[in-house]
């Protein structure tokens, strides 16, 4: 299963790295790449959406996506870069993993999904995943990585083994998801902040930290995908425990605790 996954996955990244290169012009203050502009991150965004239908293995039921999909949407409006389209796609993986794609694509993986028991926990997962996307860490990485191979654009597509070698790296140190420690630090901080703003409740950021701790000494297994790609879980259980004690509590909270129960119920009849 382990290889699978990261064939696919990587197959969306090969999309990824052509647009990239065929497409070059323009930055946002925020980033610091420079071979790719907003415009052409939300295209690129849509194209890597096209290609999970086709590549990955998703869940496909309209009522999971639209209530993980609506609460991307409130979450969006609450994150740094409100006026980007979030996309939520659910991978039918039991791994408890998550990852964004440039130009709005978050994937969470039906194993974390199952294992969270509120919906604030899942929240926080999309938040953070919302703060890499607002911040362009992911274009960043793109320009690092593959800026230099510009200049080759035209041979990506006439030569099978660079686009093997671009997907066996997804999990690997030559993956643009190995942001740098500040940069997941960041995200799980403002991921707090995120979720307080669209009113629901921080804890669930350090309720999930306390999941994934405890899955990765019960079932190591299942978190190694995300542990490839994000500081130590017990340094990350640390920042949000620190974060959340910087907001006060709110006054309001969405409580929708029995829906989030009835979706996971139904999910958990789809097969594998």
């Amino acid at each position: 299963m382990r290889k699978r996954v990261t064939s696919v996955t990587g197959g969306l990244f090969l999309a990824m790295a052509v647009c990239f290169l065929c497409h070059c012009a323009g930055n946002r203050q925020q980033s610091q790449a420079t071979f790719i502009s907003i415009e052409e991150e939300v295209a690129l965004g849509k194209e890597v959406s096209v290609q999970a239908g086709q590549i990955l293995k998703l869940v496909r039921n309209q009522e999971v996506s639209r209530y993980f999909q609506e609460m991307t949407n409130r979450i969006g409006a609450a994150s740094d870069w409100s006026g980007l389209a979030y996309t939520i796609h659910v991978v039918n993986e039991p791994d408890l993993n998550h990852f964004s794609l440039p130009g709005g694509q978050i994937f969470l993986f039906r194993g974390l999904l199952e294992s969270a028991a509120a919906p604030d926990q899942v929240a926080a997962v999309i938040a953070h995943e919302m703060a890499h996307l607002s911040a362009r860490d992911g274009v960043d990485r793109l320009a690092l990585k593959y800026g230099s191979a510009m200049a080759a654009q035209t041979v990506v597509g006439q030569n099978p083994e660079i686009a093997r070698q671009i997907i066996v790296n997804l999990y690997s140190e030559d993956t643009i998801l190995d942001y740098p420690k500040s940069a997941e630090q960041e995200a799980d901080r403002k991921c707090v902040k995120y979720v307080w703003k669209a009113l629901y409740d921080p804890q669930g950021a350090v309720d999930l930290m306390y999941i994934l701790r405890r899955a990765g000494k019960s079932h190591p297994l299942l978190v190694s995908l995300l542990c490839k790609t994000h500081p130590s879980l017990s340094s990350r259980y640390k920042t949000v425990i620190k974060e959340v004690k910087l907001f006060s509590a709110a006054t309001e909270t969405i409580s929708d605790t029995g829906e989030f129960l009835r979706i996971k119920e139904i999910l958990s009849r789809i097969p594998y």
